[in-house]
């Protein structure tokens, strides 16, 4: 849902549904009355606040102890202005569950944003050396940052001889000559109706990277798409000797998800005259509401296997 309602149609989108679901679900903490609603149902289907810290704990427990060469990091920040009153709660919740680190500085200032910057480069390998382009505005009380680091290795790795240049003709039929890794080798197939793809497990024998082919292009097939459906089609992958060739590429994205967020359910947190984020704190007497959300990912896929921030 996140990657439909964030991307425009024809261009491409880099997202981490992880990473933006354990941002929004620290501020889901500070949240109340139909504010929290919201948050509940987009993040968690309708499940408690108590639920959804639990889950998230858990899955960056899971994600912490994966096997093989994999290195994952996934980081959580709060940066307070020092005008501030926060809320002792969401602050403990937002540490206890997320394991979040907490700042204070005057986050208006060129040091708050290098030190932002910083932060989110030294949790990322260096892949996001930079989120924050501009100084923050002085409305803005409080910064809450997620940062995730991936670096995985092919159970079956591409050969770096095999690779070479062939022709990749993108959805608008502009050709571009690619660098193309190939290999023969039994891996899990999927087939269902409009689209084609191949799962590459990871060595760590739990992660896997999923290549997917829509054969009458992206937009129409992920209209249709459904988390369900993506479950599914990636269960029923059958092993199968399969000659594969993929570009070997690196994409980036930066952009905000105020948008993609609201039309996914979550619209009263960004509306100053309705949000409810009482139980963050308050400054100056005054009551929060969600500026923005940002997000820059980044992802490398070569032979061995691949980078992602």
């Amino acid at each position: 849902d996140l990657l439909k309602t964030a991307r425009q149609e024809g261009e491409g989108t880099l997202l981490s549904p992880l990473s933006a679901a354990l941002a929004l679900s620290m501020a889901a903490n500070g949240a109340d009355g139909e504010t929290l609603d919201q948050f509940r149902e987009v993040l968690g289907d309708g499940a408690s606040l108590e639920a959804l810290n639990v889950s998230c704990s858990a899955l960056m427990k899971l994600y912490g102890g994966l096997g093989g060469s994999t290195e994952c990091s996934i980081a959580d920040s709060l940066w307070l202005d020092g005008r501030l009153e926060a809320n002792e709660l969401f602050l403990s919740r937002c540490t206890a569950f997320y394991g979040a680190r907490l700042y204070q500085a005057d986050l208006d200032t060129d040091g708050a944003r290098r030190a932002v910057n910083r932060w989110v480069s030294e949790h990322t390998d260096g892949m996001i050396p930079e989120i924050l382009t501009q100084n923050l505005e002085s409305h803005i009380a409080l910064l809450l940052a997620n940062a995730v680091y991936l670096e995985n290795a092919f159970q079956s790795p591409f050969s770096a001889n095999a690779t070479g240049q062939w022709d990749f003709t993108a959805a608008d039929g502009t050709v571009t000559s690619t660098d193309f890794m190939r290999q023969t080798a039994d891996l899990p197939y999927c087939s269902a109706d409009g689209v084609t793809g191949a799962v590459l497990p990871y060595d760590d024998g739990r992660l896997a990277f999923v290549v997917l082919l829509p054969e009458a292009g992206l937009d129409s097939w992920l209209a249709e798409l459904d988390g369900e459906a993506l479950t599914a089609l990636i269960a029923s992958a059958q092993e199968t000797r399969l000659f594969l060739s993929m570009p070997k590429f690196t994409a980036a994205w930066s952009g905000q998800l105020n948008e993609a967020l609201s039309a996914m359910g979550l619209a009263v947190a960004f509306d100053q005259n309705r949000a409810d984020l009482s139980r963050m704190g308050e400054r100056n007497g005054n009551f929060f509401y969600l500026d923005f959300v940002i997000q820059s990912a980044r992802l490398e896929v070569n032979e061995e296997g691949t980078r992602a921030a």
